[in-house]
């Protein structure tokens, strides 16, 4: 049985902060939270997001890497209950953290497997018993926070394994537990798997709640929690939904970005840049669940483009997805002083869509004025001609969208294949600091690409001779 997407119910809405992904674990299936970045967060930062969304979302949930390895995780969870928050941490177990636990409302223990082996091959954490003894202890003090969570992989439904977890986790008298699908895996169809774990435990449980977000079964005081793949409406669409964890809150990384989609299919919101100042946090959420961009942010979209000198070189990216090219033709125009190199006036045709669009480049900064469908091209080019203006250039591309994974995180590329001129790589965001990010990671992949600056397709095809026009 496949879990049924949801339509637009929202989850009970978190802001999940990401210490850091610094961890004394280093678990195969983990997805890092969408982040590498060791650097841990500073406390001004995670106040900034408190205060601004505060009354806006009731829940935050500590996260890392192992969230007990950040020094200042005191100070910060007394401020976000100080907010008003409810406080939630999810930890590898390795660490009792008793001021920490004290202050909590929620404390949640992620233990994959109780075989010893299979624990060690899969966290690479030596002491498992450890881990089962750490357990036992919190289980005696905050008996009422804690939750033990555990991802689930198809072969414990098959081999039976999942039930005898689910005794041992009874029998140390733990009042809650909740099975995820193992998500970031393209073997694997986590939407699929959740409808297979609900039939599995159907068969031995008490069914007693069933919710888009999840499925509560209860035996006696013990509750069985199937945490479901919430798919909000940006989500129905995308191509990487059977392999995703669906819309889990709002993640705060590390170095001050707000993510909104752990496979950076929508690009994250640098609450550092001075457009943050203009937004909303209801704007924010409304990004997380609809894909609305703020209209403040849609203002500047900033690119670096870069020419790739050895096409082989793109085969050494470690690509999660990469969507199916679609053949784009633009024509771009001038009127008097309005030249490509600044100012776009561009007619486009990709997948029999037409448009037609006008906007203007400064500084790699993309700020688009004007853009509309179009049935039929040749009323406007009358109108242009009339006006003065001549068509310029063609530019003839297949364009892919790739989602490449560097060290656990995830980031979108643009490729293209333009006519005439050669392969080219385009890295897209909404401040520099996140285009300069996602451009030192390819640097650190040495894919050997030369960086164009303050040139489009048009200038680089007019340099390289009329005979492309």
């Amino acid at each position: 049985m496949k879990q049924e997407m949801s339509k637009v119910l929202p989850n009970p809405l978190s802001l999940r902060i990401v210490l850091h992904s610094l961890c004394n674990f280093n678990c195969k299936f983990c997805h890092k939270e969408g982040t590498c970045s060791l650097k841990p967060i500073p406390l001004d930062t995670i106040k900034k997001m408190l205060v601004f969304f505060k009354g806006k979302i009731k829940r935050v949930v500590f996260t890392g890497g192992e969230p007990t390895l950040y020094p200042e995780l005191r100070e910060a969870v007394k401020m976000a209950k100080e907010n008003g928050y409810k406080v939630g941490i999810t930890t590898n177990g390795s660490r009792i953290a008793e001021e920490v636990f004290d202050l909590v409302d929620e404390i949640h223990i992620s233990l994959t497997t109780i075989d010893e082996d299979k624990f060690t091959d899969l966290t690479g954490y030596k002491d498992f018993n450890k881990i089962i003894n750490n357990i036992r202890e919190v289980n005696s003090r905050w008996k009422d926070k804690l939750r033990i969570n555990k991802v689930v992989f198809p072969y414990e439904l098959k081999n039976n394994s999942l039930n005898h977890y689910i005794d041992f986790i009874k029998s140390l008298g733990i009042k809650a537990l909740s099975l995820f699908s193992v998500v970031s895996s393209n073997k694997i169809n986590s939407l699929s798997l959740t409808g297979e774990i609900i039939n599995y435990i159907k068969k031995t449980y008490n069914l007693v709640e069933d919710t888009p977000r999840y499925t509560l079964f209860k035996e006696n005081s013990f509750s069985l929690i199937v945490k479901k793949i919430m798919l909000s409406e940006m989500c129905n669409s995308c191509p990487l939904k059977h392999i995703c964890e669906g819309k889990c809150g709002i993640r705060l990384l590390p170095d001050g970005f707000l993510d909104v989609c752990l496979y950076k299919m929508y690009t994250p919101i640098d609450i550092m840049d001075k457009s943050f100042n203009s937004i909303s946090p209801e704007e924010v959420i409304d990004y997380y669940y609809k894909g609305k961009l703020p209209k403040q942010l849609k203002k500047n979209e900033y690119e670096i483009k870069y020419e790739v000198k050895r096409k082989d070189s793109l085969n050494s990216l470690h690509v999660v997805y990469k969507e199916k090219a679609s053949l784009v033709v633009d024509e771009y125009w001038e009127i008097g002083d309005l030249k490509p190199s600044i100012y776009y006036l561009r007619f486009r045709e990709k997948n029999k869509k037409k448009s037609f669009d006008f906007h203007v480049v400064k500084d790699d900064v993309l700020t688009q004025e004007y853009e509309t469908e179009l049935e039929n091209f040749e009323p406007v080019k009358e109108l242009l001609k009339h006006l003065g203006g001549r068509k310029l250039v063609t530019v003839k591309k297949e364009r892919s969208h790739l989602i490449v994974n560097y060290n656990g995180e995830n980031f979108k590329l643009v490729v293209d294949e333009v006519e005439g001129l050669g392969t080219f790589v385009e890295v897209e965001g909404l401040s520099p600091r996140y285009v300069a990010k996602i451009s030192n990671y390819l640097g650190a992949l040495h894919l050997g690409l030369a960086k164009i600056t303050g040139k489009g397709y048009p200038d680089l095809i007019l340099e390289r001779g009329e005979e492309l026009i």
